[in-house]
């Protein structure tokens, strides 16, 4: 009896290493992220199309405000998902409403846990933080015979995508067919260096964002630009944004310096682009900066710009 029971607890052990916590697989977590706004009712959908073909997962909204046409700012807003449990599948709905559709994938990443949406760089930081473990393009017959792709039904593909995955033991193979991890597209993604001894972080403009975005109250967010200078590599470079800085922006030949401003609002607080004093405004958005351009910069501070932060001279 001793043997049997050693031998089970034995079993146990290892079926834990290697499938590692049972709770971990109890219910698929699912967490969404869209363009389609708080005010539409195709989130409410998606949650009931889940619901009905996997009774017991749980759904978290990250985000339906990505703008639309802005795959970084989405790609920005994945950058923490490590924070989740591990084997949550990510369900990347911005940017679907096309057409023609656009090119649809689903990956595992080093870390376990599993992307579904649009191959337009809304995964890049997910691709560059974690790595891909395998990757498939979704194949639309082996998920929805009879999809149309006319814009409207591609979201009700990548739900359907998921319950298939979630039911077929999450067999990626289950939903689409072989395809190189090189050409899932990063948007350009690179990281910013931080440097504690001169005391500043180099990096670049990653792209315009949110220029069309209108708030509820109908203020327009105004020219700005998204960069890959993060508040942690600030911190790595003792530098804060409460205190005077400067900001370099170097293209080919020009290299200008101006002063920055931060007043502690978020990227939404304000649609005017320029500072009475005359310094340049910088807000944050998750924890990238962003920089709302006086006039005379913003043909400088386009997507490709070096840019330098350090403290004021």
């Amino acid at each position: 009896m001793r043997t049997v029971l050693g031998a089970l607890l034995a079993w146990g052990l290892i079926a834990s290493l290697v499938c590692g916590p049972t709770a971990a697989w109890a219910a698929d977590t699912v967490v969404i992220l869209s363009d389609f706004g708080t005010g539409s009712t195709t989130p409410a959908l998606c949650h009931g199309a889940l619901a009905a073909g996997l009774p017991d997962v749980r759904v978290i909204d990250l985000s339906h405000d990505v703008p639309v046409g802005d795959p970084a700012t989405g790609a920005v807003m994945l950058r923490r998902i490590a924070n989740l449990p591990v084997h949550t599948i990510v369900l990347g709905l911005a940017g679907t409403g096309t057409v023609p559709p656009p090119q649809l994938v689903a990956f595992q990443t080093s870390r376990g846990f599993y992307c579904i949406g649009p191959n337009d760089g809304l995964f890049g930081w997910v691709v560059k933080q974690q790595g891909v473990f395998r990757v498939v393009e979704i194949d639309p017959a082996m998920v929805m015979p009879g999809f149309q792709g006319d814009g409207t039904d591609t979201w009700n593909l990548l739900v359907a995508a998921v319950v298939r995955f979630c039911k077929n033991d999450r067999d990626l193979l289950s939903i689409g067919r072989g395809f190189a991890d090189s050409d899932l597209v990063t948007g350009g993604v690179s990281e910013c260096s931080a440097s504690r001894a001169e005391g500043d972080v180099k990096g670049i403009v990653l792209r315009e964002v949110a220029k069309e975005r209108v708030r509820p109250e109908g203020h327009g967010l105004g020219y700005a630009v998204l960069t890959n200078l993060s508040t942690g590599a600030l911190r790595l470079a003792g530098l804060r944004l409460d205190e005077p800085l400067e900001l370099e922006v170097s293209r080919g030949d020009e290299r200008r310096v101006i002063e920055l401003r931060y007043d502690g609002r978020s990227v939404d607080a304000s649609d005017d682009s320029a500072s009475a004093d005359g310094r340049m405004r910088v807000a944050v958005l998750e924890d990238l900066l962003v920089l709302r351009p006086l006039p005379d910069f913003r043909d400088l501070l386009t997507p490709g710009a070096s840019i330098v932060l350090r403290r004021a001279q």
